[in-house]
């Protein structure tokens, strides 16, 4: 069982309301914002190495069938709930998200990339799984937009799912 290893200060990811703390054997903590400050409009243009900004995980989660954007009450940040279930939420300082997939492809991304993914849990919850945490400007575009998509038909009502799958 992977043992849980602590944030740094002012950085923990967010999925839904929940803050969440890295799961890993490494114990892998990314380092915290110097500039926690900047205002939202600020942040959703800060654009990583592979070209994936606040704004383009955006387009790619609202593009899904009954997707709502809520500010996350604490952090201040997006996050994407369909019918009222969180898939998607910004990292504190927008430089990560977290998916919320099933565990054993969070555990199977984490094991691939263990430098740029992990898998997340709530703070002093060890059983409480949430999803996977991944670095934007470490990881292609295309693997990132597939997570958003795969977070989403996690979360929402198979029947929309399938209507989604359905659609021309």
């Amino acid at each position: 069982m992977p043992t849980q290893a602590p944030r740094s200060p002012g950085t923990p990811p967010v999925c839904g309301s929940a803050v969440l703390s890295v799961a890993t054997t490494r114990g892998l903590v990314w380092p915290a914002t110097a500039d926690r400050h900047r205002t939202l409009a600020e942040q959703c243009h800060t654009e990583s190495v592979s070209g994936v900004t606040t704004a383009k995980i955006r387009e790619w989660a609202t593009a899904l069938p009954e997707v709502t954007e809520k500010q996350h009450h604490l952090f201040k940040v997006p996050v994407w709930q369909v019918r009222g279930r969180t898939f998607l939420g910004m990292g504190r300082d927008e430089s990560t998200a977290v998916f919320c997939i099933p565990e054993e492809s969070a555990n199977a991304a984490a094991a691939a990339d263990p430098a740029n993914a992990a898998a997340v849990r709530r703070q002093n919850a060890q059983r409480s799984f949430l999803g996977l945490e991944v670095r934007l400007a470490e990881v292609p575009a295309e693997r990132l937009e597939a997570w958003v998509r795969e977070a989403w038909a996690t979360q929402a009502p198979k029947t929309v799912v399938k209507q989604h799958e359905q659609a021309p």
